[in-house]
């Protein structure tokens, strides 16, 4: 009796399933997952979860560095300078005045005092005379005379009588009298009627500078 015959695709069905399915399913698995990762990588299609992109404030851009700029100049100083001192030279009657200038005494005003340009007081005193007070305006060298005026004051004699009026033994002149001026001081005031020495008559007065004083007899 013969045998059979098996021929190659016989022998191919009988060994079980070809490698043609697996095959195909892996290539199927590795599409699959390349798909899924180009849509995660594309965002899924879900704009949540995009990474954002973090754009750098407009701030914080570093300016650009000029290296060629010139250096600053400071500007000069314009301040005019303030002038120069000027002279002031006093001179006063009586030579025994004291000169006072701006509250301080000057030991030789008709020397000059070198001040600077602007106004000052100048004041000068002496015993039995008024004292002067005055203000400076100096914009140049200036010279100044002062004549102080004696500290007097006045008398007035009235009487009923006509006669003559002495004061210290000095005939005034007839009475009625009055506006004779006098230094500061006590005086012995007589009066004499005309035709009658011995009726005269004496008063003792004192007199001060820019006051008035008064007798009747």
């Amino acid at each position: 009796m013969n045998e059979p015959v098996f021929t190659a695709s016989r022998r191919a069905q009988a060994k079980g399933p070809g490698r043609g399915p697996l095959l195909g399913s892996i290539i199927a698995l590795v599409l699959i997952v390349a798909a899924v990762g180009a849509w995660l990588q594309w965002g899924g299609g879900d704009e949540s979860q995009a990474v954002p992109v973090a754009e750098a404030p407009v701030d914080s851009v570093p300016a650009e560095v000029e290296t060629d700029a010139e250096p600053e100049v400071t500007p000069a100083d314009t301040t005019p300078p303030p002038p120069a001192p000027v002279r002031l030279a006093v001179s006063v009657q009586p030579a025994s005045a004291t000169v006072t200038v701006d509250d301080s005494i000057a030991a030789s005003p008709d020397e000059g005092l070198m001040l600077k340009v602007g106004s000052h007081r100048v004041q000068a005193e002496a015993a039995g005379y008024f004292p002067l007070d005055t203000v400076v305006e100096l914009v140049s060298d200036v010279s100044l005379s002062l004549a102080l005026r004696r500290a007097t004051g006045t008398i007035a004699v009235r009487a009923n009588l006509p006669g003559q009026v002495l004061v210290d033994g000095r005939d005034r002149g007839a009475a009625p009298l009055s506006g004779l001026r006098l230094r500061p001081g006590t005086y012995t005031v007589r009066f004499v009627p005309a035709g009658a020495d011995g009726l005269a008559e004496e008063q003792r007065l004192t007199v001060r500078a820019g006051q008035g004083s008064s007798a009747t007899f």
